[in-house]
């Protein structure tokens, strides 16, 4: 008599989470001398408002958004961009927004690399969430996370503002971070470079 067929438990997907991403990126930020002019590729239009003057920043990545005059892009360490909100010295903590494409052997939903990222976050000891649901990025459906810990490998405790999506099966990950005595500072000014953001489509 043939035993009944049982379902096989689905292997974990081998995902590199937003947390793992971001930490390698925001340890490499600070331990390199990334004082670079903006790449010489942008191209702009000055637009006025609150007293700043924002300009449109090209990627030949296809990237596109929306930043202050005074921030600078260069190239990041785990995906396309860096901006960085801070001079190089001068400050406890460079503030910034990284910009990343994450590359999986497979194809992943938002759904899969949501949960993944979110048990891996719950599992830092000082993680302490300020809010999380779902957001539009760059016109495609997301999720948004606001939370403060010590990210893994490195000292000091940072506040992190992430947002993702999944674009052809591919993860696009957009984070700001700051210390977080001065988060709020310009809070208002990376999310509106965040919700310029235009990514590329499938390859």
């Amino acid at each position: 008599m043939n035993e009944p067929s049982r379902t096989q438990p689905r292997p974990r997907l081998p995902i590199v989470s937003a947390l793992v991403l971001l930490a390698a990126c925001v340890a490499a930020c600070q331990s390199s001398s990334h004082g670079a002019s903006t790449n010489t590729t942008t191209t702009a239009s000055t637009v006025s408002s609150g007293g700043a003057a924002w300009v449109l920043y090209r990627d030949p990545s296809g990237v596109s958004f929306s930043r202050q005059t005074s921030w600078t892009v260069v190239p990041g360490q785990e995906g396309p961009l860096v901006v960085y909100l801070d001079p190089a010295t001068g400050v406890p903590f460079r503030r910034n927004i990284n910009i990343l494409h994450q590359i999986e052997p497979r194809s992943v939903t938002l759904s899969e690399y949501t949960a993944v990222t979110k048990q891996e976050l719950q599992s830092i000891s000082d993680f302490v969430q300020t809010s999380l649901g779902p957001v539009a990025l760059s016109g495609q459906p997301g999720m948004r996370i606001v939370y403060s810990a010590t990210l893994p490998g490195l000292s000091s405790r940072l506040e992190v503002l992430s947002e993702w999506t999944v674009i052809g099966g591919k993860p696009w990950l957009v984070t700001y971070t700051s210390d977080p005595s001065r988060f709020e500072q310009l809070a208002a000014s990376a999310q509106r470079l965040i919700d310029s953001i235009r990514l590329p489509g499938p390859s």
